[in-house]
């Protein structure tokens, strides 16, 4: 092969890895799998001696059921600093410990009305520590569909040291006002954790109640508290950007 061919092939090999770099770039990125989301489900400890589950959204922001961060005991909200989430849990031993500084609430959230406001039931914790990297963030989806394949997450409280999970399991057509009904396994223990759509692994909700047996349960949707994530989120990147030299 002469030099003009030698050149010709090397343009046109140039020319595919540039095609296959720009769509690369344009493409969606794969969302995370439902499967690969355990190390963002936190286990939620507290002061009081109580625990839930919960899940990270940002590096610095992660998500429960508002009566988490309650104390029916004393009747008092709880203090930042006496909530621990801790990613990665399993059997005593976790990936990242942190501790959050501030947490915001729905104000339409009652403890001592629970089921009445429900639909309102889930707390954004701002975390002292940034966590890692490595650990996969879940999407954000819409409310699924009737009869939409879904997964749920959490701590059981008859399992507490293991990351337990429900995933033959779907959106029932009635629910609440505000809610998502689902056949999926909601223990005790389970209340903050994510339901997430089966086969994208997005995030659809958490739960917040479940039925006695725990064999069905009840959710937060995303929407609930989107709007409150976003306006955290841009307090977070001004406040690091004004702390950068």
């Amino acid at each position: 092969m002469g030099a003009a061919g030698k050149a010709h092939r090397h343009a046109m090999r140039l020319s595919i890895r540039l095609v296959c770099l720009l769509l690369a770039a344009l493409l969606p990125a794969n969302p995370v799998r439902a499967d690969d989301l355990g190390a963002a489900v936190a286990r939620i400890n507290n002061s009081a001696g109580a625990f839930c589950s919960g899940i990270l959204l940002t590096r610095r922001i992660a998500l429960t059921a508002a009566h988490c961060v309650f104390n029916p005991r004393v009747n008092r909200w709880l203090p930042a600093e006496a909530i621990h989430v801790l990613l990665g849990f399993d059997r005593g031993a976790y990936a990242f410990h942190t501790v959050a500084t501030a947490y915001r609430t729905d104000p339409l959230y009652d403890p001592s009305r629970p089921i009445e406001t429900l639909a309102r039931d889930w707390a954004l914790l701002e975390l002292k520590t940034k966590a890692p990297p490595t650990i996969a963030l879940p999407q954000l989806a819409d409310e699924p569909a009737a009869g939409e394949a879904l997964m749920s997450l959490g701590f059981a409280r008859d399992r507490p040291y293991r990351l337990g999970r429900s995933d033959a399991c779907a959106r029932l057509p009635r629910a609440p006002l505000g809610l998502i009904a689902t056949d999926c396994r909601a223990p005790h223990g389970f209340s903050g954790g994510p339901l997430t759509a089966r086969t994208t692994g997005a995030l659809v909700g958490i739960t917040v109640a479940g039925e006695e047996t725990g064999r069905s349960g009840l959710a937060v949707p995303v929407s609930a508290w989107r709007a409150v994530l976003d306006e955290m989120s841009r307090l977070a990147r001004t406040s690091e950007d004004l702390r950068r030299p």
